[in-house]
């Protein structure tokens, strides 16, 4: 598995196949992170990671630039 994602928590998350699979189509997903409870991370096939918010109509905003730390 690319280490990257296991250090941005990714690791046992039961869809790690599906996010991985999806960054190296060159398509960004939006994940839950560990090092950010209860927010959202859009992790760019790039490797730049944002903390979003998602709409009722589901439109995207971002809100920062979502520093990568090892979760623990």
């Amino acid at each position: 598995m690319d280490k990257s994602l296991q250090r941005r928590g990714l690791r046992g998350s039961p869809g790690r196949n599906a996010v991985k699979e999806h960054l190296a189509a060159g398509f960004p997903v939006c994940v839950g992170d560990r090092s950010h409870p209860g927010q959202i991370i859009k992790i760019h096939p790039d490797g730049r990671r944002e903390l979003v918010v998602v709409d009722d109509a589901g439109t995207i905003t971002v809100l920062s630039p979502a520093p990568v730390t090892d979760s623990p």
